[in-house]
């Protein structure tokens, strides 16, 4: 049975992805943050390592770097943020704090704002501190798991067959039911003060414009150009009906 160790901190998400990743017939261990995950890695061996965008202690991406330099175990890093001159050039002043920090950030105004879905604000009561949202589904990237085709072909195939697996049963069972606890969550942080913005049609492009500009930043500095492209492609034809 393959073996993967999976890193977030995010308990519901861990929670879920160990769930379905079981009834893939997979073996996994978990742990919140970098300073539990690595005694785990050290004391066993592992096919592969799931390592969410935001840790307890650090980033995704500070820990698949730590990873990285005691291990050439393959590596997931899910979520992955663009490095901050390039959120600079969208026109925001990214901070790059972990999740143990992100109340106090917001307190001692360090930053004073995050981008994440309303179950993360609620289930870690940030949105007190950050209490205007606009009701707009967007992010920096496109929700998907990238791997390098190197990195791929060193999985097993039987694993690789169970991710597939695992990603298509995950789409499924996740649509509606992540859609249902951010309209939950919505609602239950708007009793506590969320004050809530609808944006008009015609002012939609004024937020989603900047982060197409930076598109040619992470085309490449990234996600490698051929990737990405075919990516975009993908996902323009999802958009039109061309399943």
């Amino acid at each position: 049975m393959s073996r993967i160790l999976l890193l977030s901190g995010d308990p519901a998400f861990k929670e879920k992805n160990i769930e379905i990743l079981s009834q893939a017939g997979l073996e996994v261990a978990a742990a919140a943050d970098c300073l539990q995950g690595l005694p785990l890695l050290n004391k066993d061996k592992y096919d592969i390592v799931i390592i969410d965008s935001e840790l307890s202690d650090m980033s995704g991406s500070q820990a698949c770097r730590i990873i990285r330099e005691q291990s050439g175990v393959p590596i997931i890093l899910l979520g992955t943020v663009a490095e901050p001159e390039i959120w600079a050039k969208a026109g925001f002043n990214a901070v790059d704090v972990p999740l143990s920090e992100m109340m106090t950030s917001l307190q001692t105004g360090l930053i004073d704002g995050f981008m994440d879905t309303p179950v993360f604000a609620l289930s870690l009561q940030i949105f007190a501190k950050a209490p205007h949202m606009i009701n707009m589904s967007f992010g920096i990237a496109i929700g998907a798991t990238i791997i390098q085709k190197s990195q791929w072909n060193k999985i097993e195939p039987d694993l690789q067959k169970a991710f597939l697996k695992a990603s298509q049963d995950l789409v499924v069972q996740s649509q509606a039911e992540v859609r249902s606890m951010d309209e939950k969550a919505i609602t239950e942080m708007k009793k506590y003060g969320l004050l809530l913005t609808e944006v008009a049609p015609q002012d939609a492009a004024s937020w989603i414009d900047p982060l197409q500009k930076i598109y040619p930043e992470i085309r490449e500095k990234v996600i490698p150009k051929d990737i990405f492209d075919k990516t975009i492609e993908l996902r323009n034809q999802y958009r039109s009906g061309k399943k």
